[in-house]
């Protein structure tokens, strides 16, 4: 007797639950309390992340459905002076024994950010399925550091302020980012490490900036706004490639500009450093 409970003992430790995950709804909205400036970050492990604008008095709206036997959940808003802070955290539990896998899963969650306060955004998301629009919001700063994700990023709308830097360090993605001639940055950089990107400058483009890109073995296809002038600076090697619009013309060594580059009301900068990838320029036809 005390064998066969001895095996049923070792034997459960090793089958998964037989009974039903506890999935749990989280809701939670932070009101505006006269911030100036919000910073938000946002830590993302797997499942499925969007973020996007909200209209009323509050500074976040955060709807989450989630497996809690597989994630962990931790939300936090400070404010000093007048300057909010919050931290969304959405990780799986490490566990011993884990021989489900995640394909039901449910992890879910949607971000609402206020509209009436500038933000400083910074986001870590792993392998994650990604909707981030910041159409009407106001972004100072942004910081995206995606690992094996996919999904889309747009700015339909100009950004209301300038901001000072955007930073996508992108692992093994695969990622559409639309209107960033509505972005209103003056410094881009973009690192592809194994990524499929496309990025659409559309929009109305009329600021200067510097976009730094640098690839690995990634393939990137460039949309550009031909209302904007652009300037081009790559040195492209026997395993890269540099595709760019016939009516470019080069100034010096490894250096191309549009015929509009000297008068146009916005100019672009691309610095690109390509290692075994591709990247292909074209113009948009219409915007």
């Amino acid at each position: 007797m005390r064998k066969a409970l001895f095996a049923f003992l070792i034997c459960m430790m090793f089958v998964p639950a037989l009974y039903a995950a506890e999935n749990l709804v989280y809701t939670r909205d932070i009101a505006y309390d006269d911030e100036k400036l919000v910073k938000v970050e946002l830590d993302f492990g797997l499942g499925q992340i969007s973020m996007a604008r909200g209209q009323g008095d509050y500074i976040a709206r955060i709807h989450g459905d989630y497996d809690a036997d597989k994630f962990k959940v931790d939300v936090n808003y400070e404010k000093n002076g007048d300057v909010g802070h919050l931290v969304v955290k959405v990780d799986k539990k490490r566990k011993l024994f884990d021989f489900g896998g995640d394909e039901d899963t449910e992890n879910s969650w949607q971000i609402l950010l206020g509209d009436m306060v500038p933000l400083e955004l910074t986001v870590d998301a792993g392998m994650a399925e990604t909707n981030f629009n910041f159409t009407g919001l106001s972004v100072e700063n942004l910081s995206m550091d995606i690992g094996m994700a996919s999904g889309t990023m747009m700015f339909n709308q100009p950004n209301p302020v300038r901001m000072k830097q955007m930073v996508l360090d992108l692992g093994q993605s695969s990622m559409n980012i639309y209107g960033l001639g509505n972005a209103n940055f003056e410094e881009l950089n973009v690192d592809c490490g194994m990524s499929s990107v496309e990025m659409d400058f559309s929009g109305q483009a009329d600021f200067d900036a510097l976009v730094t890109l640098e690839m690995g073995m990634s393939s990137t296809e460039i949309v550009l706004n031909p209302n904007a002038g652009v300037q081009i600076d790559h040195d492209a090697g026997l395993t890269s490639s540099v595709d760019l619009p016939g009516s470019f013309q080069e100034v010096s060594k490894g250096v191309y500009q549009s015929a509009n580059y000297q008068k146009a009301s916005g100019r672009l900068d691309f610095k690109i450093d390509v290692g075994m990838g591709s990247v292909d320029f074209r113009l948009a036809k219409s915007l």
